[in-house]
């Protein structure tokens, strides 16, 4: 059974909170990784909504799209749940084996990991059933953000 709601930044400010709300919905899993992904046009809020994720882990410091490296991973402030974020932007992914190169079967049997993947669609074979997936459009000044995931029992 599928699940969908929509969450709603009036405004840029509002991303925090959306971040907050996102992090709700998706609990830490002791087995393996939890996955969410991000689509969108450029520019939809992608990245920022993932900066906002990360800051909310505790992760100092700059967190940037690794457009160019692929993915980058950081550690988590304790008390989260998650040891560890991964950040991946498969926009240049031409050929979903160039992420198991990368390890990206290994991640996600990783547990208390934070998996966030822009561009999903790229890599779509390999995103488990279990994601959240994120569908990011602008409202104006602010930002719709379409859930869908499967629901839990």
């Amino acid at each position: 059974m599928h699940s969908m709601e929509t969450l709603t930044a009036p405004h840029l400010t509002d991303m925090p909170n959306i971040a907050r709300q996102v992090l709700a919905r998706v609990p830490a899993d002791e087995r393996r990784a939890s996955v969410l992904t991000f689509s969108g046009e450029l520019g939809a809020g992608k990245t920022t909504l993932v900066q906002h994720i990360a800051q909310e882990l505790g992760i100092g410091g700059a967190v940037t799209s690794p457009t160019f490296v692929i993915m980058k991973q950081y550690v988590t402030a304790n008390g989260t749940g998650y040891d560890t974020l991964v950040h991946i932007d498969a926009y240049r992914i031409a050929d979903p084996a160039e992420m198991e190169v990368l390890g990206f079967l290994r991640l996600l049997e990783q547990p208390r990991t934070l998996i966030c993947i822009e561009w999903p669609e790229h890599i779509a074979t390999l995103i488990p059933s279990t994601t959240l997936r994120l569908i990011l459009s602008e409202a104006g000044e602010g930002r719709t953000i379409t859930i869908h995931g499967q629901e839990t029992n």
